[in-house]
Parts: structure tokens; C-alpha cells; sequence
């Protein structure tokens, strides 16, 4: 098993175990704890995504990740982290 493929789910396990921890706390009230839950489950996807973006450029290739990645920050920075 390659170290990114690694790599891939434990990021996967991150963003499931932060939605999971924020739908928690919206249930319980805490809005501030679902949101802090909710950027600390995405804000690893984005840098990854963004390592993964570089290098896919430096060998020539494009694809959908920049959306993606585009979307994510724009969420965190307007503080809108779901």
C-alpha cells in the first residue's frame, strides 16, 4: 500500500470523523463547537489538496481538484466551514 493512498484515507477519516463531530454538536446546541469541528475537519483536506494541485501542475496536469480546493477556502475564510 502506497503512502498516498495512506495518506488518502486518513484524510477521508478526518473529514468523516469532523462532519460526524459537528453534526454532533449543532444536535446539542453548540454551534460554535460544530463550526471549530467542522474547519478542523477540512482545513487538512485543503492544504493536502493544495500539495496534491502543485504537483499534479508541475507534471503538466490539470484538473477539477482547483475547484475544490477554491470552494474549501472560500468556505473557511466566510467562516462557513460545512
Amino acid at each position: 500500500m502506497g503512502i498516498e493512498r495512506v495518506l488518502h484515507g486518513t484524510l477521508v477519516g478526518v473529514a468523516i470523523c469532523g462532519l460526524a463531530a459537528g453534526i454532533v454538536a449543532r444536535i446539542a446546541g453548540r454551534a460554535d463547537l460544530a463550526n471549530l469541528a467542522w474547519t478542523i475537519g477540512t482545513a487538512p483536506v485543503a492544504a493536502a489538496l493544495a500539495v496534491f494541485i502543485v504537483r499534479d501542475l508541475r507534471a503538466g496536469r490539470f484538473g477539477v481538484d482547483a475547484i475544490a480546493l477554491l470552494s474549501m477556502t472560500a468556505a473557511l475564510l466566510l467562516n462557513e466551514p460545512l
